[in-house]
């Protein structure tokens, strides 16, 4: 299917056989075929293989390739289940296939195969080191927060403002950092990294969601957009958190996405 709609290089083969299916979206020249209203009138077009069985069904029933956009208002909070879909779009929601609950919690990895040079432009599950191992090149991975005037926006998730609850994000540096801030404690909710943090604020009497018991990044991966969510359900006016300290390959991903969505 990915040969019907782009031009399929030997690099996105490998791609295609290593870590397909997977959480691996991969930006490819695109065919004639494919209408200039589905690439944003892009030369490009992103091809991915998802992994979740039911939407293989899906695939399997068609038996063609389908332009897929994410089940969210632009700029807004992903929805990881279809509670989320359905609270977003309200009476405008399309139907919705049910799935359960994402497992990896965040999107896709998003590589630029375009050039010579393979480029991360939205890290995800799949790592870099995955990547490089894959095809035996160096890969470079573009920086969240830079988005160059006249960037061409190869993908969704390029503004540097993306991802956002509907109240404030206040994003600090380091947990040390964010224990700074000055709190209105009727005003402000915590998003807490593990449980040694969510002790802290609860000290201090302040509301708190608390994304992961020990920290680790999968765990914070599938609970950080039900959480965003959650705190746009609460009676507050701005989310506090801070980026992880020491990201592992899934933490670089996290990190982007708290960066995108407190812009």
């Amino acid at each position: 299917m990915a040969h019907v709609v782009a031009d399929v290089t030997p690099s996105a083969e490998k791609i295609f056989s290593s870590l397909w299916p997977g959480p691996i979206s991969v930006i490819l020249p695109k065919k004639c075929t494919v209408p200039q209203n589905l690439c944003a009138g892009l030369d490009t077009v992103a091809v991915r293989a998802p992994m979740h069985e039911k939407f293989r069904e899906v695939l399997r029933e068609v038996r063609a390739p389908l332009a897929a956009p994410s089940a969210n208002k632009s700029n807004k909070v992903s929805p990881t289940q279809a509670c989320h879909a359905l609270q977003n779009f309200g009476a405008q929601c399309p139907p919705v296939l049910d799935g359960g609950s994402c497992i990896h919690g965040l999107e896709s990895t998003v590589l630029d195969l375009t050039d010579e040079q393979p480029i991360i432009l939205r890290p995800g599950p799949i790592s870099r080191d995955q990547i490089e191992r894959c095809l035996n090149a160096h890969v470079i991975v573009k920086d969240a927060s830079v988005n160059p005037i006249g960037f061409e926006q190869k993908c969704p998730g390029q503004t540097q403002k993306h991802y956002s609850p509907q109240l404030p994000l206040i994003l600090k540096e380091s947990f040390v950092d964010l224990q700074s801030v000055p709190l209105n404690y009727d005003s402000d909710i915590v998003l807490c990294l593990q449980t040694e943090e969510e002790d802290y604020f609860k000290k201090h009497n302040c509301a708190t969601i608390r994304l992961s018991k020990d920290g680790k990044s999968n765990e914070i991966a599938q609970n950080l957009y039900h959480c965003l969510q959650k705190a746009d359900t609460l009676d507050k006016l701005r989310i506090l958190t801070h980026k992880l300290e020491k990201p592992d390959a899934l933490g670089v991903a996290i990190n982007d996405r708290l960066t995108r969505a407190a812009f």
